[in-house]
């Protein structure tokens, strides 16, 4: 094989990369709290949410059929990002967010392609949902302990049948309640990622209707009903 010949397939190869790589990269990772405190930024929003909905491609890899691309270089991401935010954004800028979404490991760059005199990076997220949810789930507790202390000082208005410990044992119910009901919808979009990326969906409006979907089982049913009622809402 010669030098050019080997350079042209591995142009090639980078090149399905940039198609590929979405079936591999993880359904969901789980992030610190300085990922949200990075992420109150627009630009950085609007990066990963470009990059998690990715554009169509017609190259001629793909038999010239339009197919999604979740890598993206650069300037891509300047010219999508000002076309949401409806203003202009300088290179510069794209690559300064880029560079603090590497820090935190959700933007990884995958591959480096001569295109013309240059070479040009294409970026990709390193999973298709960021989460703190369970990890974050002494958060949730505390934001139940706060409701359980409401709701035993509103107990003598509202419910005076209704005793304290019986509080604190359904809000430790549905604390349980909350970080299974997690853990199952975790469990399913891993189980059903492969797919759901073969139909190009987008994994994030699934993730937020399984969540709209909590409560409605037996348990949830109970557990909510009896809040309900001691509200007598």
């Amino acid at each position: 094989m010669n030098l050019n010949t080997k350079s042209t397939q591995e142009e090639l190869n980078n090149r399905k990369l940039l198609f590929d790589f979405w079936r591999v990269v993880p359904t969901i990772r789980f992030m610190d709290e300085s990922f949200f405190t990075i992420m109150n930024q627009e630009i950085r929003s609007e990066i990963l949410d470009i990059l998690r909905e990715g554009i169509l491609d017609d190259s001629i890899l793909n038999n010239e059929r339009r197919r999604r691309r979740y890598a993206l270089n650069a300037q891509e991401l300047q010219k999508f990002v000002g076309e949401r935010l409806q203003r202009e954004i300088t290179l510069s800028n794209i690559y300064f967010h880029l560079q603090k979404l590497k820090e935190i490991d959700c933007v990884q760059e995958l591959v480096s392609i001569r295109e013309g005199k240059y070479n040009v990076a294409y970026f990709g997220r390193t999973a298709k949902l960021f989460s703190s949810s369970i990890r974050d789930s002494e958060k949730i507790r505390e934001k139940l302990n706060t409701l359980r202390k409401l709701f035993i000082r509103l107990l003598p208005s509202l419910n005076p049948k209704i005793d304290k410990e019986t509080i604190m044992n359904l809000f430790d119910e549905i604390y349980q309640y909350r970080l299974e009901r997690e853990q199952l919808r975790f469990a399913w979009l891993e189980k059903h990622a492969e797919l759901l990326t073969d139909l190009e969906f987008d994994i994030l409006i699934i993730d937020k209707f399984l969540m709209e979907l909590d409560g409605s089982d037996t348990k949830g049913s109970r557990l909510y009903s009896q809040v309900s009622n001691i509200l007598n809402y």
